[in-house]
């Protein structure tokens, strides 16, 4: 009934939007041209309010106090900046308003609906711009309070009669995320109070506050019936370690964000605003803080413990040192369990529990478990808990090796990579090696600046909207995502990258910007496929940028990587334009796209660099006879060393002359396959080793594709989307699909929907989700085409009642296509995952699945292989439960 009343809710809100959206139209294309006149009167008045509060908002930036850290002001610099940008827009279209009164009477309906669209454009700009001055002034207030004395509280005053100001807008204009907090106690009423009042007087209203009580017989009690009224839940039950009152208040937590605290610590004013902000700036996992001790529950803080992290600044966290007790436990540079706050997501991710086995290691176990799946870490430059001097008791040495062993292998086979940040500018989102300050793409990016914009306007002129474009040499994707702007969500764009790690970035880079339209390809274009070359490690001794090292076909040392040639992608979608920026190699990556230039007659860029030369042993000399061998002609220099090339005579295109339009629709991306999956190509089968992982994730970076943040679950995923072709497509379970992400890559026709029980953390463009129970998904009979089914019926699923679900919504020939964790004999976790049961299958329980399948008309596609060689997944490898060990199994199932 619950899942009935919201979908009703959702239908009722989309008639209203859409019947508002036709009334302001209808009444919009009645308004007379008095009427309209007055509307933009009234945005001028408004816009001269919002210049009054730029100015003051200046102002006060102005007189900051020098003490304000560089990254807090890069922040206000950058809004400041949106708000210029938004200021233009305004006043760019008031200006085009103005030059259309002198023609506006009766009869020009043309500029009267011209006037309305700027209209809804204008109002549409200052309600934006309103809500960014919104973010500009509780950032300022919030950073004045704490460097301007504010925040130097009593504190034998808070939490009693101090309060922070109350904020309900990030500087983003984003919700306020959920905080939940897990507050676990026992017999000790005298402190739990304080710990109460401190978490609700934060002012914080997006706040879930659940409390866990073992059964205590002092004071808490009345404690508990006083506040009663503030927490979304509260148990009384016995617990035998803190894990388990932890993990039974998180069960009944929704928030965002997760975090626990002990009766008798205490946040800090302003912890919570700190710990939003921080979620809210970059794409962070974790975020840490301060911590002060103090001896009694009024007492001055005796001793400061900080993390031993950068500041400010996203990392991953550092399994090594982590593991290292004796430099971070004893020298106090360890975390303080209560100042410690994670996503959701990284808590389904890693098992969705503490170990209920440990009794006071759990919370390190959990920040081990972190660790090894990679997790960024931010650590906010403030003291976020007060905690008492004896609380919790110390880790046991017992228990502290128990924990070192399950990690000891992860932490030998993980290095620490450079430091990463994300920086957010007026022209996109992106994550960059924090430490790379010489890097002169890098500092483009992070000022918000196009890297040679000679190029990128040239690119503008010639791309065309459905198209296909080659950026070979993307470097961090900048010009990959505006390529993807210019070809638009009907074209594609293929990103080719050499170097891993700047590999790596350009992915976070189309994430973080949404580009689905932009496959990025790992390996270096040459004029054939299969070589294997070498690729300098970057010492930065010889150049200072990642993008100025390159192929060395002479060295011997370095880094081997294959190499692929562009005709072997067998593009069949028309390409309109070809960048090539690879630090020497050009003439041979031209060369194996020889094909694809001479069947598509595009524009090609390329660079010419002397110094390069001699390790390629070319000339300037045999880029001409190339050019002239494919009936081409140099049009254009850019800079000196970008080559502009077209066919000889060919105009080039230019948006604006010629017919544009809108484009054409695009015919299906067929492209090659560049390396091969596991062989034999089989579709019902189990993971057999950790070489096949790599093998997936080889695959999916040279085709394109996404990796998925726990790089074994690759091997799915390379199955998968080679096989998932056009046609309606559904995934059961798709909260932070993969699956979804790279058929959108691929470029695959059709609907595209995901349902599970909570909305993604991360929603697609291009994708409907549907909240609510797989086994009654709200589509038509016959409606798909294709089904995935991904590591989600070891979570207490029904068999019988999904194979019926399934085999509804598939039309004949449709595909359904199921993975899950899988041993024999049959193991037994000792914690749940995500929320939900969790029990692998054996042999019994697939031959129990594929019976209930058979019954409604699921056929295998083919017997399934039983052979498993290992237990891929352990403890040292993303297994969620230290005690376990299992695979991955695959079935596909055909309707009729």
């Amino acid at each position: 009934m619950l899942n009935f009343l919201r979908s009703l809710k959702r239908l009722k809100n989309l008639i209203l939007e859409k019947l508002d959206r036709t009334e302001i139209l209808a009444i919009s294309s009645q308004a007379s041209l008095s009427q309209l006149q007055g509307q933009f009167e009234r945005i001028r008045a408004d816009m001269a309010q919002f210049q009054e509060q730029f100015e003051r908002i200046r102002a006060d930036i102005a007189h900051l106090p020098l003490t304000l850290d560089k990254s807090r002001q890069a922040d206000l610099q950058t809004l400041t900046q949106r708000l210029d940008h938004q200021q233009e827009q305004i006043q760019l279209a008031v200006k085009s308003v103005e030059g259309l009164y002198p023609h506006l009477n009766s009869q020009h309906a043309d500029a009267l609906n011209l006037l309305t669209a700027l209209y809804d454009h204008t109002n549409s700009q200052t309600q934006q711009t309103q809500n960014l001055i919104e973010g500009l002034r509780v950032t300022l207030e919030h950073h004045l309070r704490r460097y301007q004395g504010s925040l130097l509280y009593d504190q034998k005053l808070w939490p009693w009669n101090y309060r922070p100001a109350t904020t309900f807008t990030l500087p983003s204009g984003r919700l306020l995320p959920r905080i939940s907090v897990v507050i676990t106690a026992f017999n000790q009423g005298h402190y739990l109070e304080e710990t109460v009042r401190s978490l609700l007087l934060q002012g914080y209203p997006n706040l879930e506050c659940i409390l866990v009580d073992g059964g205590s017989t002092d004071a808490t009690v009345e404690v508990i019936r006083a506040y009663l009224h503030r927490f979304k839940a509260c148990l009384s039950e016995s617990f035998t370690t803190r894990a388990e009152a932890l993990n039974r208040g998180f069960k009944l937590a929704t928030g965002d964000i997760l975090a626990g605290l002990d009766a008798g610590d205490i946040h800090l004013p302003e912890t919570l605003w700190e710990v939003a902000l921080a979620f809210d700036h970059y794409p962070i996992d974790v975020v840490v803080g301060g911590t002060g001790w103090r001896g009694q529950p009024d007492g001055e803080f005796v001793l400061v413990q900080e993390p031993d992290l950068p500041v400010e600044r996203p990392v991953p966290l550092p399994l090594a040192r982590l593991c290292d007790l004796e430099e971070q436990k004893y020298q106090g540079r360890f975390f303080y369990p209560a100042a410690v706050f994670w996503t959701r997501q990284a808590w389904r991710a890693t098992g969705a529990g503490f170990d209920e086995t440990l009794t006071d290691a759990a919370d390190y176990d959990f920040w081990l478990r972190l660790a090894r799946a990679e997790h960024q870490v931010y650590r906010v430059n403030a003291r976020l808990i007060g905690a008492r001097l004896g609380q919790p008791a110390p880790i046991s040495p017992t228990e502290q090796m128990q924990v070192i062993e399950r990690y000891r292998q992860s932490n030998q086979t993980q290095p620490e990579g450079p430091a990463l940040a994300i920086y957010t500018t007026p022209i996109g989102t992106y994550c960059l090696p924090a430490e790379a300050r010489e890097d002169v793409i890098a500092f483009h990016m992070r000022q918000g600046l196009v890297f040679e914009p000679e190029v990128v306007e040239a690119a503008r002129q010639i791309i065309q909207p459905g198209s296909v474009v080659l950026d070979v040499g993307a470097c961090f994707g900048q010009m990959s995502l505006i390529f993807s702007q210019l070809v638009g969500e009907t074209g594609s764009v293929f990103a080719f990258e050499a170097e891993e790690f700047v590999f790596s970035l350009l992915q976070q880079n189309l994430d973080l910007n949404q580009a689905h339209n932009v496959r990025a390809i790992w390996g270096a274009t040459y004029n054939q496929t299969g070589l294997d070359l070498a690729y300098p490690v970057p010492d930065f001794q010889e150049f200072s940028a990642y993008g100025s090292y390159g192929l060395d076909p002479r060295a011997q040392a370095g880094r081997r990587v294959k190499c692929l040639a562009i005709d072997d992608l067998q593009i069949r979608r028309p390409v309109s334009f070809m960048k090539v920026d690879v630090q020497g190699s050009d003439l041979f990556t031209l060369q194996g796209a020889r094909q694809t230039i001479e069947a598509h007659q595009m524009p090609v860029l390329f660079e010419y660099e002397e110094q390069f030369q001699a390790r390629f042993n070319t000339s300037f000399q045999d880029y001409l006879d190339f050019i002239q061998s494919i009936s081409y002609e140099v049009v254009k220099t850019i800079y000196n060393i970008n080559y502009l090339i077209a066919p000889r005579g060919k105009k080039l295109f230019f948006p604006g002359m010629g017919s544009q339009g809108t484009a054409d629709p695009a015919p299906p991306l067929n492209t090659g396959i560049i390396g091969s999956l596991p062989s034999p190509p089989y579709l019902c089968k189990f993971l057999q080793s950790r070489a096949q992982v790599e093998t997936c994730t080889e695959f999916l970076y040279r085709n394109g594709y996404a990796s998925h943040s726990l790089k074994c679950k690759d091997w799915d995923l390379a199955h998968l989307v080679s096989q998932i072709g056009d046609g309606n497509f559904l995934d059961m379970g798709s909260s932070d699909s993969y699956i979804l992400k790279n058929l959108l890559r691929k470029g695959v026709k059709g609907a595209k929907y995901g349902i599970d029980l909570r909305d993604p953390d991360q929603p697609l463009r291009g994708v409907e989700y549907l909240i609510g129970d797989l086994l009654q998904t709200p589509l038509a009979d016959g409606f798909c085409t294709n089904i995935t089914c991904l590591s989600v019926l070891e979570h207490g699923v029904d068999y019988q009642a999904f194979a019926r679900e399934a085999a509804r919504l598939l039309h004949p020939g449709g595909r359904l296509f199921v993975t899950f964790d899988y041993w024999e004999p049959l193991v037994v976790p000792t914690i749940d995952l995500y929320g939900r049961p969790w029990q692998p299958l054996d042999r019994q329980r697939l031959l129990t699945l594929v019976t209930a399948c058979t019954s409604v008309g699921l056929n295998l596609v083919q017997d399934i292989d039983w052979e498993t060689q290992e237990a891929v997944i352990g403890p040292d490898y993303y297994s969620p439960d230290p005690s376990l060990s299992y695979t991955f199994g695959l079935v596909v199932f055909v309707q009729g």
